[in-house]
């Protein structure tokens, strides 16, 4: 079984909002990104990391995977095809081993909503969403081919408060490979797109949907992920509960029922010792 091969990259070290650049909701970017493997598991110390190498071939299947051996549901809508586990393809190895990229794979295609099926007879999805079993604060991982021709694959962080913000990989890939001499990850209009990055966001989210730029150049985008690894969302915490307490009675309340008990004690033998005395003068 694989391991992430995260130290291969030799991007320098970012960590910082992306509110200038990246987000769809203004002025509320809840996400850091992050190119290297050591400052993301950083950030999130002391989550539990889950890794997902896409290797176990019990998973591989045309058209539909799920779950994913780490318990993630990866569901297409609108489309036949395709959200699958690739196994043994040598010719992804051959233009991302550098990435640390091996033969087994996820790769899903998307395509911009409700195209000609005259013009374009493949049904691809129009999103694809990736479901995790809990929920998480971030993901790192390998991303292969997710904007060709500066067409831009969209994540959609579908945050667990009903909110949600869209990050365009093109602005990931002009950003984390902007120093990158490596030709498939040059920002330019003929970039494949391949980069290697996370993210922590401010709030959890439990899905994360995959669509493709509107304005795309090709209709379609297929794009792969490997060594993929998400961080559990801290569990939140419990604020103390308005327990009711018992009240405690005042000293004089003490005194007094003390004093009570003395004097009804005191009451009832007075009380028994004159019945007693009755009885022996009637006996008599």
């Amino acid at each position: 079984m694989k391991k992430p091969s995260y130290q291969l990259t030799s991007f320098s070290v970012f960590v910082g909002s992306m509110l200038s650049v990246f987000g769809s909701v203004s002025g509320a970017s809840a996400y850091t990104i992050y190119n290297k493997y050591t400052d993301w598991q950083q950030a999130v110390s002391g989550s539990p990391i889950t890794f997902e190498d896409f290797f176990n071939p019990k998973f591989r299947g045309r058209k539909t995977v799920l779950p994913f051996s780490t318990g993630i549901v990866s569901t297409g809508y609108d489309g036949t095809k395709d959200n699958v586990i690739y196994g043994g393809q040598s010719w992804i190895e051959k233009v991302a081993g550098d990435f640390g990229v091996d033969g087994y794979i996820y790769g899903g295609w998307v395509e911009i909503p409700n195209a000609d099926r005259t013009k374009y007879p493949n049904n691809y999805y129009n999103s694809i969403t990736w479901t995790f079993p809990t929920a998480i604060q971030g993901f790192f991982g390998s991303f292969i081919d997710t904007s060709p021709s500066i067409a831009g694959l969209f994540l959609s962080l579908n945050y667990d408060d009903k909110t949600s913000e869209t990050i365009n990989f093109l602005n990931v890939v002009n950003l984390v490979n902007k120093d990158s001499t490596r030709p498939r990850s040059m920002p330019s209009k003929n970039t494949a797109g391949d980069v290697i990055f996370g993210i922590t966001a401010g709030k959890s989210f439990t899905s994360m949907t995959f669509t493709t730029n509107p304005n795309a150049t090709y209709y379609e985008n297929g794009f792969f992920v490997d060594n993929f690894s998400f961080a559990a969302a801290p569990l939140p915490v419990l604020k103390a509960s308005n327990t009711a307490k018992a009240s405690v009675p005042e000293p004089l309340t003490v005194l007094g029922t003390a004093t009570a008990m003395v004097f009804g004690a005191l009451f009832k033998q007075t009380n028994l010792k004159k019945i007693s005395s009755n009885l022996v003068e009637d006996d008599a």
